[in-house]
């Protein structure tokens, strides 16, 4: 019996030991404080961070901020699975100033920090994750220019505007920013800002006599174009552009091509050399060498009524060898009045996929209305006046 009390009392003190060991453990501080949290400032979700920046946060003002030490740690699920590296570390008090983050510089074992737009950034203190921002991009990759085109946005036949269209995956482009600055487009002044169209951004230039197959030098020089990210354009040297200006009428003038008195032709000179799959080297015009739906020869008293005719895109005025012009698209019509002068005469062109005027590139011409008065060009008479008749006399003698 005395054997057996003694044994009790001796796991009595042992029980007694372990539970003061519990109670003295579970009274020790955690490392980490689940009562301070914080919020991160910069970056903030959707933004777009290149080179070096500020991380920065605030803290929700709990006692234990003042002590708790936060690692700031990122990762990209793209780029490392479910590895978080840490930044840097600072008090969780210390927000304000924060830790700096260079996007281009590996941190700890990290084998690279490449571009990418899942980013999160996390606070940890001993374990606990006391704050998050996902996700955001980081984005070191210059925007590249994928084209250079020029354009006629009047259709007069000469170029006066060049669209810039950029390959840019990550962040999109700073559309904000629309100045010209840096950029040159060699034998013409570009104005002072342009427009943007998605990735696409456009200027107008000054009009010189570079016709719409112009394709001129355009450069770049601290250029301020430049994606979210911050990211601006990489300086370029000359590189051409690429025709995408549609030919437009600059002239056209009415013939007599027999001399009878009577028009029989119009000719209309575009500008540049026309391309596509029509009659001989010329334009595309579906029905060519054919009446065509697409042109219409109209008067409202001059030439009475009109009977139009073949369409002649061959390089020739008449069908025959009098002309080898490969930008000029003539039309006979024959009228019932005797007249070589324009008068009212108008012709008109619509386009259509159905019948498509076009450059070798597959430009195609707007549609445009001709005559004596109106824009953008005016039919020249280039018709000789021909003697019809002799009024009668009588001779009273």
């Amino acid at each position: 019996m005395k054997d057996f009390l003694s044994r009790f009392a001796t796991l009595a003190k042992l029980s007694l030991t372990v539970l003061t060991l519990f109670l003295g453990l579970a009274a020790l501080p955690s490392t980490a404080s689940a009562a301070c949290t914080i919020t991160f400032d910069n970056p903030q979700v959707g933004d777009y961070r290149s080179g070096a920046f500020q991380v920065t946060w605030t803290d929700n003002g709990d006692a234990n901020c003042a002590t708790d030490n936060v690692a700031v740690q990122y990762n990209s699920a793209s780029n490392d699975a479910l590895t978080f590296f840490t930044i840097g570390s600072a008090l969780a008090n210390t927000g304000a100033t924060g830790v700096s983050f260079d996007t281009t510089s590996p941190a700890g074992s990290d084998g690279a920090i490449e571009d990418a737009s899942d980013y999160t950034l996390q606070g940890d203190v001993g374990g606990a994750i006391v704050g998050t921002v996902s996700p955001f991009t980081i984005d070191n990759t210059a925007p590249v220019i994928n084209t250079i085109t020029t354009g006629d946005a009047d259709n007069n036949g000469f170029i006066d505007q060049i669209t810039l269209t950029f390959t840019e995956v990550l962040s999109g482009m700073d559309t904000s920013e629309t100045s010209t600055s840096g950029l040159t487009v060699v034998g013409h002044a570009p104005l002072a800002n342009g427009t943007w169209n998605g990735a696409s951004f456009t200027f107008g230039i000054d009009e010189t006599t570079d016709q719409t197959d112009a394709i001129p030098d355009v450069s770049a020089t601290g250029s301020l174009l430049k994606d979210l990210a911050g990211n601006t354009l990489v300086d370029f040297v000359a590189t051409p552009a690429i025709d995408g200006a549609a030919p437009a009428p600059l002239s056209a003038e009415i013939i007599d091509h027999d001399g009878d008195g009577i028009l029989d032709l119009v000719s209309i000179q575009f500008s540049e050399v026309l391309g596509g799959t029509g009659a001989g080297a010329g334009g595309n015009i579906v029905g060519a060498d054919g009446e065509n739906g697409n042109f219409d020869i109209s008067s409202l008293s001059d030439f009475g009524v009109i009977t139009e005719g073949n369409i002649i895109n061959d390089g020739n005025k008449q069908g025959d060898s009098d002309s080898i012009d490969l930008s000029l698209v003539s039309y006979n019509f024959t009228p019932i009045n005797a007249k070589t002068d324009v008068g009212d005469l108008t012709v008109v062109y619509l386009t259509d996929a159905a019948s498509l005027i076009e450059d070798g590139l597959g430009n195609v011409a707007a549609s445009f209305s001709l005559d004596a008065i109106a824009t953008p060009v005016l039919i020249v008479d280039a018709a000789l006046p021909v003697f019809l008749a002799a009024a009668a006399t009588t001779d009273t003698n």
